[in-house]
């Protein structure tokens, strides 16, 4: 059942099992594996409706101190029914067993879980993102298309797999089913304002909801699940200060910090014949691409585990894009001065047409993105570019803005911040890369000029992140380096769960949406043993 909470008398209290605090994939990852389970209620809240509305979506406006995401706060994610999914590209691929263990070279890093622990549940989370079976090596090849797999040299780079959803939107795709399920009730245009804890901080009591008309509801319940993204899942926690001032959870002051992201740039142009039908093979927006088991499969190009130890570099990635630099500065721009009006740092008497332009460039940017990115039309090069891990830096967090939303509620204030160790690591494979596609004659590259002559710049102007906010909320063994533990509880709160990417210690190179759903099945699965 799917209700609204600005149609419901006010002040209404609702009763489940467990509470869970988002429906993006996280949330209804988790509450999928309760659909139909006899004696067990659950409710699902939802910031926003079935649809995008721009008043909601404000919410997510706040500050950057440092790094700025390239779409803002309020436009690198989504607040409506199926979360973020709603703009995810639908690339799904696993982490690797590296990115479980604790480099030396990586500080910050290791998880108290293992790869192994998780990969039952990997096959589950990929039915549910709706990428075909869990097969991520040559197997989602045909034997001709094994053929033109480029022959790296094993111990210096290896092909990698993405697979693409079918049906990558789980707000429309699930709809039906949330909505039909005898236990779970789902209340939409409910925020979540405050959880609202006992006098010792460590028992969730209920949860305070309120819509943007001022309807308010409470929700009590056995167990509370937190599943509202890489950002929101640590301001949720420190304005949900009550019973502990610093935040729930917070005693340690951990809650917003290691914030990461896939810092995505381009790094070198392919001099040569573009036509070579292997690097085409590994260009992202190949069209048609190889498919396998009814979904595309695109590859990528990756470091083995042996050659990141030997040169003590994060585990980060390349692609082949067809790519126009002259429009990605220009759309850089558009992309700050939107921005800029959004969080009302433009001066107040610009001209009327000059303010009708930057209303409207959202539109611009978006149909300019898919003219120029997506099908390839004035491509000027063939670019590689990289998608990088983030080395774990506690002072990249979030905490809590001055300024605050149409709630009330203190909006965000972020700081991203990058280290040098993030900057080697995107050079020696860049490197290794160009040398590689010159050994096997397959290609010459041209670094980009960022790479040598911006100096004291780690990555150039046009750096965007990949739109993965991960790490606030940090799975540790020791309550004093992290925020949950191995089965993604809060530390310090015996009922309060945490899902989603917040949860990740390091980020890995690869797209988390898989391991998002994968981590929230596992999740489930502990919470059913537990009630």
């Amino acid at each position: 059942m799917i209700l609204d909470l600005r149609e419901l008398a006010d002040g209404q209290s609702f009763e489940a099992d467990i509470c869970v605090i988002g429906t993006g994939p996280a949330a209804m990852s988790f509450a999928l594996q309760y659909l139909g389970a006899s004696g067990i209620k659950i409710i699902m809240v939802e910031s926003g409706g079935l649809e995008s509305e721009s008043d909601v979506q404000e919410l997510y406006e706040g500050l950057s101190d440092g790094i700025d995401l390239p779409n803002g706060l309020d436009g690198s994610r989504l607040r409506f029914f199926g979360g973020s999914s709603n703009c995810w590209a639908g690339a799904c691929t696993p982490l690797d067993a590296i990115d479980f263990e604790a480099r030396p070279w990586v500080p910050g890093s290791g998880w108290p879980i293992t790869r192994d622990d998780l990969l039952p549940h990997y096959a589950t989370a990929q039915g549910i993102c709706n990428a075909g079976p869990f097969i991520y090596d040559d197997r989602n090849l045909n034997p001709a298309d094994r053929g033109r797999k480029i022959p790296f040299a094993r111990d210096k780079l290896e092909t990698g797999y993405w697979r693409f959803s079918a049906e990558p939107r789980f707000g429309s795709f699930y709809r039906d089913r949330i909505n039909n399920a005898a236990n779970v009730t789902t209340i939409l245009h409910a925020n979540a304002t405050g959880l609202n804890a006992n006098g010792a901080a460590d028992h969730v009591d209920s949860l305070s909801l309120r819509s943007l008309t001022g309807k308010k509801a409470t929700v009590r319940a056995r167990h509370f699940v937190l599943a509202c993204g890489g950002i929101e899942n640590a301001r949720i926690l420190l304005y949900s200060n009550g019973a502990q001032t610093a935040g729930l959870g917070n005693g340690k002051d951990m809650v917003g910090r290691y914030f990461m992201d896939h810092p995505v740039a381009p790094i070198a142009t392919i001099i040569g014949d573009e036509d070579d039908k292997r690097l085409k093979f590994y260009n992202l927006f190949n069209d048609p691409g190889p498919q396998a088991n009814g979904t595309d499969v695109n590859l990528i190009i990756k470091m083995p585990a042996s050659f990141q130890r030997k040169n003590e570099v994060l585990n980060s990635a390349a692609f082949i894009v067809d790519h126009e630099p002259a429009f990605s500065e220009g759309m850089m721009a558009a992309v700050r001065l939107r921005n800029a009006y959004r969080q009302k740092r433009l001066p107040e008497d610009l001209s009327g047409d000059v303010m009708d332009v930057i209303r409207d460039l959202d539109d611009v940017i978006i149909n300019t993105y898919n003219r120029f990115f997506r099908y390839g039309e004035r491509r000027t090069r063939l670019a590689i570019k990289i998608q990088g891990e983030q080395q774990p830096n506690q002072d990249s967090r979030v905490q809590l803005s001055d300024k605050r939303d149409a709630l009330g509620l203190p909006q965000t204030k972020l700081t991203w911040k990058l280290s040098e160790l993030d900057r080697k690591s995107v050079d020696v494979l860049a490197r290794v890369l160009a040398a590689e596609l010159a050994r096997l004659d397959i290609a010459r590259t041209r670094l980009d000029d960022w790479t040598q002559e911006e100096a004291g710049a780690l990555f150039p102007s046009d750096l965007r992140g990949g739109v993965h906010h991960t790490g606030t909320t940090r799975m540790s063994a020791d309550a004093n380096t992290g925020v949950v533990d191995k089965n993604c509880r809060v530390h310090s709160v015996d009922n309060l769960f945490i899902a989603g990417s917040s949860v990740f210690p390091t980020n890995s190179w690869a797209n988390p949406t898989l391991t998002i759903s994968a981590l929230a099945v596992r999740l489930a699965g502990h919470v059913k043993s537990i009630l």
